[in-house]
């Protein structure tokens, strides 16, 4: 095997092989190997058909797609494609380059079968396999396989009289060659590529060269330019119909979810940042059917472009909570509510109506049980008015005891009786000081009790206050907060005695100017009251009533009957019967 660089023979070596394979001079070609594919060329040209694809599909990826990360495809995607695309212009311009070096040669690329073997000429590094090197001829009807040691090659037939010829004639070709008398000219008369020291006057005195590359590739350099700048405009390009797509899908969807991926994707859209988006997100707070939620959709957006959606949602999910505050049917809950959503209350104008609807709904209560007199109604009135505006106020009972009338006088006439048990069943001891405040505790727990239960608990109640100390004459204690002052005296007549145990008790009588004032404009609501009770003479002679128990049961009794002729009027009742 003999391998030699076409375009370093000598001129006329060259033109005498060239002549050769087209079968004008000798040595003739006795088989001519049908023309190669291109393969070097087609192999560049399938990896620039490669680079393209793969251009391409970069370029689609994500595309149109909102949940894709590269909807919007970024830098790093751009210099890809870029890559890919130079990629695929070196790749072609390989391909070219090989074709074009394949085109240009003198001969054409395939393989020859002369009497000196057979000259691999498929390119311009031509390889000779002489007949000392043939392993094997096999020849068919159309086509003939000759293989030498070092490679093999197939050739065409026009009969198979020919492929037995061709048998025939290699036998002769081998034993000329193995000869070593053989002569210069019949190896010449063999081989193209032996000099025949003919040189052809007409023809250049220098060997044929291969083609030269452009000092300055001026293609080369355009495709790669074009190539960069096509990477770069269809990106922008696939960008910008890409938004196009993944607003349309966002829009379809229609929900804040979309909305957000198309922002987090790279949308820029204003409309869908100040306008859809914040609806959306508007949507699903009203969803949640509740202030709160409106609230915080709110702070999260305190300049929205859509501020007058929201406060129509906001006054909306307002009156919802306003509707179940009233349904609860108690100022708690609309206080709760006030005080809630204080901040929003400019947008509940319905407020103040649900307040008054809810103080008429009590006082038409307290009218329907109680059916008071007008005086009575209009007190009620201005306890409801007062309570509502002053929600932490209580109406204190608070006890005033003057100073009694007949006390001393009396006491000195059942010292002198002769039923006088002796000091301890003075009523002295009982009227006035630590006995006279435990009543006082009594009836102020029963007053509070009884009256507390005439309103709702939340907006008005009664409390014991503590007691008052004796104004000075001509002169009224004046409050701060509404309370419900009882000045009484308890005086002592008609002695009663118990002849077993002895004893002579008095008959006590309760003496109350009773005032519930209320610090509006409004003068207080004075009444009177006056009973006496008599000692239960017959319990204490069955023994059912201690002596010293005697004015203690008076006093019960008399509170008691106070309690229920006062509250008998806001109770609905007549003198508690």
């Amino acid at each position: 095997m003999k391998r030699t660089d076409f375009f370093t023979l000598t001129r006329p070596i060259q033109e005498r092989f060239v002549a050769a394979t087209r079968g004008h001079g000798t040595p003739a070609p006795l088989l001519v190997a049908r023309l190669p594919l291109p393969v070097v060329a087609i192999g560049w040209g399938l990896l620039s058909v490669l680079a393209v694809v793969g251009w391409v599909l970069v370029v689609r990826l994500g595309y149109g797609k909102l949940e894709s990360n590269v909807a919007l495809q970024p830098k790093s995607l751009l210099v890809l494609e870029v890559a890919l695309l130079v990629l695929a212009v070196t790749f072609a311009l390989q391909s070219r380059r090989a074709l074009r070096r394949r085109l240009r040669l003198p001969y054409l690329p395939t393989v020859y079968l002369f009497p000196i073997g057979a000259i691999d000429a498929r390119s311009e590094r031509v390889v000779t396999h002489g007949w000392d090197e043939l392993t094997n001829l096999k020849a068919g009807a159309s086509s003939a396989r000759v293989s030498f040691s070092g490679a093999s090659f197939s050739f065409p037939l026009a009969s198979a009289a020919q492929g037995e010829e061709l048998k025939s004639r290699s036998s002769e070709f081998k034993q000329k060659l193995a000869a070593a008398d053989t002569a210069e000219k019949d190896l010449v008369a063999m081989d193209p590529l032996r000099d025949n020291g003919f040189k052809n006057p007409f023809s250049p005195a220098d060997s044929m060269r291969p083609p030269r590359p452009a000092k300055l590739p001026l293609l080369a350099l355009g495709l790669f330019a074009g190539a960069v700048l096509l990477g770069f405009g269809v990106h922008a390009l696939r960008n910008h119909l890409g938004e196009r797509a993944i607003y349309r899908e966002a829009v379809l969807k229609n929900s804040v979810e979309g909305y957000r991926e198309y922002l987090a994707r790279g949308g820029s859209r204003t409309d869908v940042s100040e306008l859809l988006l914040p609806r959306a997100e508007l949507r699903a707070a009203i969803a949640e059917n509740d202030v709160e939620s409106i609230e915080r959709f709110i702070a999260a957006h305190p300049h929205s472009k859509i501020e007058g959606e929201v406060k129509t949602a906001l006054r909306s999910a307002l009156l919802r909570a306003l509707e179940d505050a009233k349904a609860k049917g108690t100022i708690t809950a609309l206080r709760n509510y006030a005080a809630k959503y204080k901040a929003h209350l400019d947008l509940v104008p319905e407020l103040p109506g649900a307040r008054v609807a809810y103080l008429a709904s009590v006082l038409d209560h307290f009218q329907k049980t109680a059916k008071p007199s007008k005086e009575l109604w209009l007190l009620a009135r201005r306890l409801i008015v007062y309570a509502d505006a002053h929600p932490d106020a209580k109406v204190l009972v608070r006890f005033s005891q003057g100073e009694s009338h007949t006390l001393e006088k009396n006491e000195h006439m059942l010292g002198a009786s002769a039923y006088y048990g002796g000091d301890k069943t003075l009523p002295s001891h009982f009227l006035v000081g630590d006995s006279a405040r435990n009543a006082e505790r009594r009836a102020g727990s029963d007053l509070s009790t009884a009256l507390s239960g005439v309103f709702p608990k939340d907006l008005i109640q009664f409390e014991p206050g503590a007691p008052v100390p004796p104004a000075a004459s001509g002169t009224a204690p004046k409050f701060t907060e509404p309370t419900l002052l009882i000045n009484y005296r308890l005086e002592i007549s008609s002695p009663l005695v118990s002849k077993k145990p002895r004893g002579i008790y008095s008959a006590v009588g309760l003496v109350a100017a009773t005032s519930l004032s209320i610090p509006d404009k409004e003068p207080p609501a004075d009444s009177k009251y006056t009973a006496w009770h008599a000692p239960d003479i017959k319990r204490v002679e069955a023994g059912e009533l201690l002596p010293e128990n005697v004015y203690s049961d008076l006093l019960r009794r008399a509170w008691a009957k106070y309690t229920t002729k006062y509250t008998a009027p806001w109770l609905g009742t007549t003198d508690g019967k």
